[in-house]
Parts: C-alpha cells; structure tokens; sequence
C-alpha cells in the first residue's frame, strides 16, 4: 500500500463528475480538431490548451488559448534519490516530455510539464512519469530560477454518448529545486484538489 502510494498516483484522486467548462475558442480556432477522425493523447492536449480548459485546471492566471510544442524527446542526465542508499542513481537516458505551458500562476511566472495520458480514469501512473521530464528539462540549465517548475497530469478522453470531451488534470510538488538537487519520487506529492472539467458539443 506505502509503495503504491510512494511511487504511483491512482486515478481515483480526480472527481467522477465534472464540470462543465465554456471555452472563449471560436469555430475558426477549433476547426482543425473538428475535422479530426480521432483525437489522440497528442490532440486532446492541444485541444485543451486551444481552448483553455487545461489552463482552467492548472489554474493558471488566463484561460487565454496556448500554443504548445509538441512531445519532445531526448537524452538527459539528472540525479535521483535512492531510498535504500545515500548513494544516488544517475539517469542517463531518453525522457520523454508530453508537452509544457508556460504562464503565470498566482501572478508567478510558472513553467507546467505535462504527462498526458488518453482515456478514463482507472489506473495508476508511475511518477518518475511525472519527475524525470522536469528534471530532464531542469538538466539543460536554460529555466530561470524565478521560474516556478509543475510537473502536471492530465488524462483526456472522448465520450461520444454525449458529444463532450472531459479533462482531469492535476498539479504536483517536487519538493526539491530539480536545477540542482537530485528528486525523491516518494516526495512528489499532490498540490491542490485535482479537477476535471468537460467541453460539451464543441464543433456543432
């Protein structure tokens, strides 16, 4: 059970029901998605962040839509805490990064790294999935120190039955500067309540 919790987050932290979330996007903004036979993890993502309700459930300062660089993969070398040890584990490998936001949060300039996933709600996800994109991008020394670093969860999915297009996202701490200090994964920890929020009859 203190392994699960430690080093997974389950699915069940985010609300069965959402709510309902109105996007200032106009027809013109949403066009390309609307046309699309099937929105994958990669597409739910820029749909959110094109219409705002990722930013909503970040709680980002504007809802105002994002342009997003897509999944960005790469080599990176970081460290990371052993719990059995004092001696720390050196990553030296490929990360993969879902996407990142940045904006302001609470007036503070806040970089958010996005683990997307597709789908309900019913697992768990590992939070080195969460951890090792932020470390990866806090590895390359480019991220200034008066810039906040979140790693955030969001799972997306369809649901045809009723024509809206659901988000649940949520925000963690790393409990350590990623720049310089190595991540305990058992120290990554839930920020705020997670939300989920839905867009209804969007392309119509």
């Amino acid at each position: 059970e203190n392994i699960l919790q430690e080093y997974f987050v389950e699915d069940s932290i985010f609300p069965e029901k959402g709510d309902r979330y109105v996007s200032s996007a106009s027809q013109q903004d949403l066009f390309s998605f609307s046309i699309m036979p099937k929105l994958t993890e990669n597409t739910l993502l820029s749909l959110g962040l094109a219409t705002g309700v990722i930013q909503a459930g970040l709680g980002m300062d504007s809802e105002e839509p994002i342009p997003s660089p897509s999944e960005a993969n790469g080599t990176y070398k970081f460290e990371i805490m052993n719990p059995h040890d004092s001696t720390k584990f050196a990553h030296d490998g490929q990360v993969e990064i879902d996407t990142v936001v940045f904006g302001k949060m609470n007036g503070e300039y806040t970089l958010f790294v996005i683990e997307g996933k597709e789908g309900k709600p019913s697992t768990t996800l590992a939070k080195h999935k969460l951890a090792y994109p932020v470390m990866a991008l806090a590895s390359e020394g480019k991220i200034p120190e008066y810039v906040n670093i979140v790693p955030a969860y969001v799972r997306a999915w369809e649901d045809e039955t009723n024509n809206s297009i659901h988000f649940c996202v949520a925000t963690f701490d790393m409990n350590c500067n990623p720049r310089n200090s190595p991540v305990d994964l058992s120290e990554v920890k839930l920020t705020s309540n997670p939300k989920h929020l839905y867009l209804q009859n969007i392309f119509s």
